[in-house]
């Protein structure tokens, strides 16, 4: 809560700090306008309409907030960033700025301590409409279009279950922060021999993320999706 009060207040600080500052450059350009018109020279370098302007450009440049409009937002991007390159996800600035308070780190057994990097553990399929095998091949050649840690966990699932360096086709991805990937996923006939007896379509249009992405695309959970998605 306090968080949240701080960041208000700065947030109102900002919202009168920049038309004042931007008033304050204009007052300046004016004030030594006037003193121009005067024929009060202040450098002979300048004319009084340059120098004017070369004063309201300093109170502005000076001036300007880029502490609170530039500085938090920058470190918070890049930090993020860097954090999801070496495969630490942080969920936007919140965690960065209430991080310093952690005493005590729990961690998971899906091998992100033992192999510093994620990786599948689990596959449950809800829908019998094709083999799970074509399912997570599909899943795994859309992820490999994408930068995020868990998708390459994906990615790298479906090539150690087929045994294979290079997966299915993907055009038109479609990355969408905070909810999940799209995109079209060809090209999987030479990843099945035909003594499986798997069959796969020429084309599969793929939509992979959480409960909102799957909201607008249209789709409706059923309580046993919702069951497994819960747990």
């Amino acid at each position: 809560k306090r968080l949240f009060q701080r960041r208000v207040r700065a947030d109102s600080i900002s919202g009168y700090f920049v038309p004042v500052v931007v008033f304050l450059s204009l007052l300046t350009f004016v004030i030594w306008e006037v003193i121009g018109h005067m024929g009060i020279m202040v450098d002979e370098h300048y004319t009084h309409e340059e120098w004017a302007l070369l004063a309201a450009i300093s109170v502005l440049v000076i001036a300007c907030p880029c502490s609170l409009g530039l500085a938090t937002p920058t470190a918070v991007m890049v930090g993020t960033g860097v954090g999801a390159q070496n495969g630490i996800l942080i969920k936007g600035g919140d965690p960065l700025e209430t991080a310093h308070k952690i005493r005590i780190c729990v961690f998971d057994k899906t091998g992100t301590v033992t192999l510093g990097k994620p990786i599948v553990n689990r596959t449950i399929q809800i829908s019998k409409a094709f083999p799970q095998l074509v399912a997570i091949t599909i899943a795994g050649s859309a992820e490999s279009a994408s930068e995020h840690p868990l998708g390459k966990a994906i990615t790298n699932h479906a090539r150690q279950l087929l045994d294979v360096e290079q997966l299915g086709t993907v055009d038109d991805f479609l990355a969408i922060p905070g909810k999940g990937i799209k995109c079209t996923v060809t090209n999987l006939q030479h990843l099945f021999d035909l003594s499986s007896g798997i069959n796969v379509a020429d084309r599969y249009r793929v939509a992979i993320g959480n409960r909102t992405l799957i909201e607008e695309e249209g789709l409706s959970l059923d309580s046993e999706t919702e069951t497994v998605m819960r747990d």
